[in-house]
């Protein structure tokens, strides 16, 4: 399957010795039961150190930062400029961003490629038969999910399909390519599919097949060599890619939707409904929840120690994870995802509405130039 440290050796942050794992309540081939006792209690204590508080941009949330005692930065306090740009008649789905190049998916089918500082379409792909529902980007290739069938494209001059990707059997909801084109699929059909993509961008069989969860998956993250997805029930579970094993299982408190979720260190950040549960990767604990949003939180990202989330009931919301509390709440209609470019400042937002919302951080931001709508023709017929 897929080579070991072949997604960079192992959690995000460190700190853990990666060992393969057999299905939850078993013990991994070599070890006897008190040595896989002893590894595990080991494994525990350098996550809950991790979450005592000696990072200056995560605190636990039993040793929060009071509010006189956090100093709040750009993110909290300064002023956004902004404007808005058709995107998708119909709704934006999805947006990715890569260097200059900004991708966004819509309920319109179409999957269209921004220059960033242009403000321009560079092309406009067609072919997929279903809402565009996920979009990733590496090496060249992107890879975009509707319906059943994953679209490979060339992001060379021509931007045409360059393969196909079969074998689930329901909408493809959400995906994670790597830059050695593995490539991590969730669908509503229940199950994760794993693929290894040909440097052409051609079409493959997938590799594994992660079949559990009870309903249908919603929201996928990886890191290294491990996957988590979130399900329409409240499932969140956690994989290792290289053997193909479940390792963790956390649920929502009645059985709330997972609709997004982030894995940034050793902690997960779930959209459950309304609220966001923070849940402990190393014990599938949660270990906090936000509350605030008034309608279905439909994204997050994550820039520590900022999450923003986008909802439903009209706004953004800036949380910090130092004291665990909102420190900023921002009028956005209808936000269905967000993408976020930090070392440019720069937020975007798609809109239920079809529009792309560009924020630029900085109390002397200027308005960005208008962001040319792509012409009605040529559209790419790649299907």
């Amino acid at each position: 399957r897929f080579a070991r440290g072949g997604f960079g050796g192992g959690v995000w942050g460190g700190g853990r010795k990666v060992v393969p794992e057999p299905p939850i309540g078993g013990v991994p081939m070599g070890l006897s039961s008190n040595q896989h006792a002893l590894n595990v209690a080991k494994a525990n204590v350098v996550v809950q150190v991790k979450l005592r508080g000696t990072d200056e941009t995560m605190r636990s949330p039993m040793d929060r930062m009071s509010m006189e005692e956090e100093q709040l930065d750009s993110w909290a306090v300064e002023s956004f400029a902004y404007q808005s740009y058709d995107g998708h008649p119909d709704g934006v789905t999805c947006i990715h961003v890569a260097h200059d190049t900004l991708i966004s998916g819509g309920r319109d089918r179409l999957v269209r490629v921004w220059h960033l500082k242009e403000r321009k379409c560079r092309a406009q792909l067609e072919g997929h038969t279903s809402n565009i529902r996920c979009l990733d980007l590496a090496r060249g290739l992107l890879v975009s999910g509707g319906e059943a069938t994953v679209r490979i494209w060339d992001v060379g001059s021509t931007w045409r399909q360059s393969g196909t990707l079969v074998g689930h059997n329901h909408f493809v909801s959400a995906l994670s390519l790597d830059e050695d084109l593995r490539l991590v699929t969730a669908s509503w059909d229940r199950t994760l599919r794993v693929w290894h993509l040909p440097d052409d961008g051609s079409s493959a069989q997938s590799i594994a097949t992660l079949g559990g969860h009870t309903s249908s998956i919603l929201s996928l993250d990886r890191a290294a060599d491990r996957a988590v997805s979130g399900s329409l029930s409240g499932e969140v579970y956690m994989w290792n890619l290289l053997t193909e094993q479940l390792t963790m299982r956390a649920h929502t408190a009645e059985g709330m939707a997972v609709n997004a979720l982030v894995w940034e260190r050793n902690v997960l950040f779930c959209a459950a409904d309304m609220d966001v549960l923070i849940i402990d990767t190393g014990t599938g604990r949660k270990i906090e929840t936000l509350k605030g949003h008034t309608d279905v939180i439909t994204s997050i990202v994550v820039s520590m120690p900022w999450v923003l989330t986008g909802s439903r009931d009209a706004s953004i919301k800036v949380w910090s994870t130092r004291s665990w509390r909102c420190v900023r709440t921002m009028s956005a209609p209808g936000v269905r995802c967000l993408n976020l470019i930090s070392a440019e400042r720069l937020l975007l937002v798609g809109l239920d509405s079809g529009e792309i919302q560009w924020w630029k951080q900085g109390r002397d931001s200027e308005l960005l130039a208008p962001l040319a709508a792509p012409s009605p023709k040529p559209r790419m017929n790649l299907a």
